[in-house]
This record gives structure tokens, sequence and C-alpha cells, in this order.
């Protein structure tokens, strides 16, 4: 996601404007954040849409489904569920 980023402000900023150079800069400073921290927060918005699964990795098969509360499937019938 930060590499898209990084490529399109590229071109936007050669393309358009320098101001764009940045944009380029706040996302390599992001990504050099992330590898020293290992703090992703893009992570958090994919936590919000259920997008990360329990091993940690993201789903990019699309938004995830809705988390729901007090399912009774998920402790009645867990076979039930359908992924």
């Amino acid at each position: 996601m930060s590499g898209t980023v990084v490529l399109t402000t590229v071109a936007l900023g050669m393309l358009f404007s320098s101001a764009f150079f940045f944009l380029t800069a706040a996302s390599g400073a992001m990504l050099a954040q992330s590898a020293v921290t290992g703090f992703c927060p893009p992570t958090m918005l994919f936590k919000h849409y259920n997008m990360v699964r329990p091993d940690g990795t993201i789903a990019w098969r699309g938004l995830g489904k809705p988390v729901i509360k007090n399912d009774p499937l998920a402790s009645v019938a867990p076979s039930l569920k359908d992924d």
C-alpha cells in the first residue's frame, strides 16, 4: 500500500508539481518508522474493517465480514459459519 503511494506521488511530482514529493517523503518516513517499530498505522484501518486474520496477515479479498457481537453461531455451532 505504501509502495503504491510512493510510486504514485513520485510520478505526480515529476509530471505536475514538486509539492507531491512531500507526500513521498511522508510515506517513506512512515515506511521507515514501521520497519523500526513494527507498528503499521494502516493496520488500524484494516482491523476496523475486519481484514486482519488471526495470524496477523491481511486478507486482500476485499472487505472482510463485519464483526457480529454476541453471535449465537460462534459458540453453538461454529461449523455452520461460512468462511
